[in-house]
């Protein structure tokens, strides 16, 4: 049987499945001060911008329990899935900003998307593809490069909950790439950890929970952590990218690209796109090494 899950949000008409820290400062869809520091083929990049809340003018209906990503269309006062599941592909590549898309996880026999995340990283220690951001909204987010060790404590569903869940290099932050809509995300909760953070947010968006967390779709906590450790001489997110790079240290430099899609798609891509506007770039590979790097003009 199917069931309704009615939550409001804040609704941006021209732009709303976006969140990035570009859009935030063109259109108020933040509902935060953003204080970000990242890097683009070794430029470093701060970006400072004030934006005001959006008022909540709408709501989203999760109108299925059929897993898998909706695209979102109007339906009266409200936006509801309609049609079936859409297939995984590079929505967010430049020229192609994606519609509005809800996410519907696979909570069937008992969670077991749930319970197998929590078999693999409960207790253990993980580390983050491109860095980790581990937020405690509203108050702050932390960032840490991929070498940092980070204690998962547990792996939580929020239930209930629909968020709005950010792509690239600091996945969870949602100021970085193109964003869409999670319905019952994951919640992961790091215990406090000891070292140093190489970047902070502060007032942050986001739905207060356990915390600091890192909170995604399921599809996406493949992309964001593993409980392998980086390896030795990791290029760092201050140094530039270059030309024979393999396309694992890349992931592990920058982490997966901007786009909103899983890990076998992205995978399968020769053109890996980051950044946004004028910061965007994209990484082309053959033979599982870099052998281009553009920026957009």
């Amino acid at each position: 049987m199917e069931s309704k899950c009615r939550i409001t949000y804040s609704w941006a008409p021209n732009n709303p499945s976006v969140s990035t820290t570009i859009q935030a400062c063109r259109n108020g869809m933040r509902r935060s001060r953003i204080l970000s520091v990242f890097t683009l083929i070794g430029i470093l990049v701060l970006v400072n911008c004030s934006a005001r809340t959006s008022d909540p003018a709408g709501q989203i209906v999760a109108s299925t329990d059929r897993p898998g990503l909706y695209i979102l269309q109007p339906d009266g006062t409200s936006m509801a899935p309609k049609g079936q599941p859409i297939p995984f592909q590079s929505w967010g590549q430049p020229g192609g900003l994606p519609p509005p898309l809800l996410w519907i996880p696979d909570e069937a026999h008992g969670d077991h998307v749930l319970r197998e995340l929590r078999e693999r990283f409960v207790g253990k220690t993980v580390h983050g593809y491109g860095g980790v951001a581990m937020s405690c909204p509203p108050q702050w987010t932390h960032l840490y490069g991929p070498s940092a060790p980070l204690r998962v404590a547990s792996v939580l569903r929020d239930t209930g909950l629909i968020e709005s869940v950010g792509t690239g290099t600091q996945l969870g932050i949602g100021a970085y790439g193109p964003a869409f809509y999670a319905k019952d995300p994951i919640r992961i909760v790091f215990d406090d950890s000891k070292v140093p953070y190489s970047g902070i947010n502060y007032h942050i968006g986001g739905h207060p929970g356990r915390c600091p967390a890192l909170v995604l779709a399921d599809f996406q906590v493949d992309l964001a952590i593993t409980t392998r450790r980086a390896p030795t001489g990791v290029t760092s997110t201050s140094e530039p990218l270059h030309i024979g790079m393999s396309r694992t240290s890349v992931v592990w430099s920058r982490g997966y690209p901007w786009e909103i899609a899983d890990r076998q798609t992205l995978l399968k891509e020769n053109v890996w796109h980051y950044g946004v506007g004028l910061s965007a770039y994209t990484v082309s590979f053959e033979r599982g090494r870099v052998v281009r790097i553009s920026r957009h003009v």
